[in-house]
Order: C-alpha cells, then structure tokens, then sequence
C-alpha cells in the first residue's frame, strides 16, 4: 500500500480501526508484494485491527497491558481522532509562517494504530530506556551498514533515518508528527537520547542541534544519497 493508491488523507475519517480498515475494500497493492516499500499510515491500520481480532480486545487495551503497564508508563493512552488527542491532554498547536508561530485548528484525522499515543517525558524516557539495546538484534552482530528509510515530509508519515554497523548504532534520529506539532529523538552512541516535543511543526531542528552538543563530530544522517 502507498498514499498513490490510497490516499488517506482525502478519505473520511473512521471512528475506529475497525472503521480503518474497512474503507479500505476494493483499494488495490501499490506494487507486487516484496516488491518495494512504502511508509503508509493504513498498513499500521490493518495490523492494529488484526491484534484485535486476534486478541479479541481493542488495540489500547492490549498496548496497556503488554508494554504501558510493564514499563510503568501511566501517563500514556491510546487516541483515535485529533479531538481525542486533545482531550487527553495535547496543547493546541502552531504552524511556521515567514519565522512566527501560528496557532491553527488540527485537522481531523485517524491515529490508532499508525501513531495515537499520548504520553508525557517521564514516560517517553521509560520507553526509550527500554530500547536500549546496544544496537544489537536478535542475531547479534549485524555485517554491514544499512539504511532503513521512510523519508515522508507529509502531514502525518513519518521520518526515520537509520545508520547501522556491526554492534554499533550510530544515529537513529526519528520523527512523528502532524500539521501543528511534532516530536522528534536522536539516539547517540553516548547513550543519552534528546527528545523534543512541540506544538510547532519544526521539533526536528532542536532535535539535531541537540544531539550536536553532545556529540560534535558525529553528523546526523540523511537518507542515502543526501
């Protein structure tokens, strides 16, 4: 799937991810299985619906119980829709026009499943601290460096750049974000991990200009080719 075969910004919001999945019917593949790779909001969609078919519970209730409540994150929930984002919590946001900040109306749009969680610093460090790894996988060493992109400077895709060598993680910047605000985290070879959060759509400055200071020779990567 891609947002060339189903655009799902232009399609009308579902009230659940049950709803998600069902507009989906007779949308066809945007390529031959395997064939390439696509970040796309409604892929997350089905596989959400499917822990909950299979489960047979909703998707923040399985999240809660296998990853929220172990890592002692009591602050988080789960979201569907933009009015939910804020009635849990979310400051209304802003967008950059010509260097000032402009307060604008969120868009409507389903979350769950592709992003919808709500959660505060103290539990995004729980998160984070639960990651840490050593940059290694299940395998162990990894051979050779590799990118894992998903480069999408659209309202509500992703932005993941990945640098990866042998038992060494040298950058995993990453971003979420919508039209009026955005979180980003760099993970450095230091061990400490900046995380910025705002109600501003350009969080990922502050981003690496943090991870920067602490660590001034190391640049963080683009995507290949950049």
């Amino acid at each position: 799937m891609s947002d060339t075969a189903f655009p799902e910004k232009g399609a009308p919001v579902p009230d659940d991810l049950e709803g998600a999945v069902a507009r989906l019917a007779g949308v066809g593949l945007a390529a031959d299985p395997g064939a390439e790779e696509h970040y796309h909001n409604p892929d997350h969609h089905v596989a959400a619906r499917m822990v909950e078919v299979v489960g047979g519970r909703s998707f923040g209730a399985f999240l809660d119980e296998r990853t929220f409540t172990p890592l002692g994150m009591d602050g988080t929930v789960t979201v569907d829709t933009a009015d939910e984002v804020f009635a849990a919590g979310v400051a209304r946001g802003h967008i950059a026009v010509l260097g000032r900040a402009v307060a604008v109306t969120e868009p409507e749009g389903y979350f769950n499943g592709a992003g919808g969680v709500v959660t505060t610093a103290d539990d995004m460090a729980r998160w984070l601290t639960a990651q840490n790894n050593g940059g290694e996988g299940a395998v162990g060493a990894r051979e050779r460096p590799w990118w894992r992109t998903a480069v999408r400077l659209l309202p509500g895709f992703a932005v993941i750049a990945a640098a990866v060598f042998a038992n060494r993680l040298v950058a995993l910047p990453a971003q979420g974000r919508h039209i009026t605000w955005e979180q980003t985290f760099y993970v450095a070879p230091t061990g400490l991990t900046p995380l910025v959060a705002a109600a501003l759509a350009v969080a990922a400055v502050y981003a690496v200009r943090l991870a920067r200071l602490l660590r001034p020779e190391v640049t963080p990567p683009g995507p290949r080719g950049a």
